[in-house]
């Protein structure tokens, strides 16, 4: 589905508040620096004074722009909740009954009754042609649900194409299962704390001694006015943004990461978009499509 020039113009806005805010931050834990070297030192009293009111006049325009930016956020998921379709996507669905498949899918991912995660994969991957898995940050992230209802749009036709798409984060099932009811997608969200999956395709683990995981913590604040969604329930860190595609021969034909980088939001944007995770499952199910048919060819040569 097309994006509309409206959508395009509230989420160009929507980055460029949150990534002007995420700078501010780094001048304002810098500030704190500042004021936490000298605090103690008389003849730096006055220059503390001044650091102080920086900082307090920084704080309120992060929060401004954060607040400025959440409008925007509301628009575009308005905007997706329109755009909502009940068509699940899989080959031969009864038009009056649930669907089989999606309660089968369903059922995978409820629990993993003992199973380690890794096994669970190993025991979904042969269920289809491909397994698109979709790592995402969390529910404190403002820009996942935009993320995971942008992935919604394309499962349909990922099913078509023999193809099936779970979410991976490091949140406790507890968030996993609020994303899940937030965002209503059609696709399952696992919840992975020990960041396992991501350690195995080399997806990028942001931990909580690093700057990155400090900085976020303040936007969250300043968004949510608490982070405590985002702190106690990271394990072994967060996982970045990343799309990995498996086969049913358990290869993986694709990996792609979003960067880790201030200039977009530590993986807060520039996230693979829908139409390439698409585009890389049909060439993938092209692929898959040529290799049978080069061994059907030698078989009945033989």
């Amino acid at each position: 589905m097309d994006e509309c020039e409206d959508v395009s113009a509230f989420k160009d806005e929507f980055r460029r508040l949150i990534i002007e805010s995420y700078h501010d931050v780094e001048v304002l834990l810098k500030l704190e620096d500042e004021i936490q070297q000298m605090r103690n030192v008389p003849q730096k009293a006055d220059e503390v004074v001044d650091l102080r009111r920086r900082h307090v006049a920084l704080q309120k325009e992060i929060d401004a722009k954060i607040s400025q930016g959440l409008i925007n956020r509301s628009l575009i998921l308005d905007e997706y909740k329109r755009r909502k379709s009940n068509d699940c996507g899989h080959p031969d669905r009864p038009m009056t009954e649930p669907c089989g498949k999606c309660i089968e899918t369903k059922n995978n991912a409820k629990a993993f009754k003992g199973r380690s995660i890794e096994k669970w994969l190993s025991d979904i991957i042969p269920q289809n042609e491909l397994t698109a898995l979709i790592f995402y940050r969390g529910t404190w992230c403002g820009n996942c649900a935009i993320y995971l209802r942008e992935i919604d749009q394309i499962v349909p036709k990922i099913r078509l194409l023999g193809g099936e798409v779970y979410g991976i984060c490091s949140q406790s099932k507890k968030y996993v299962d609020e994303m899940r009811k937030d965002t209503k997608v059609k696709f399952e969200l696992i919840s992975n704390k020990k960041n396992t999956l991501a350690k195995k395709f080399d997806i990028h683990i942001t931990h909580k001694n690093e700057k990155a995981f400090k900085t976020m913590s303040r936007i969250i604040k300043s968004a949510l006015g608490t982070s405590e969604s985002y702190d106690p329930y990271h394990e072994d860190g967060v996982i970045q943004p990343a799309v990995v595609i498996i086969n049913r021969q358990g290869e993986v034909v694709y990996v792609r990461t979003s960067p880790v980088t201030i200039d977009v939001g530590y993986g807060m944007f520039d996230r693979v978009p829908a139409t390439d995770v698409l585009e890389a499952i049909r060439c993938s199910q092209e692929k898959n499509e040529t290799n049978r048919n080069i061994v059907v060819r030698k078989q009945s040569v033989m």
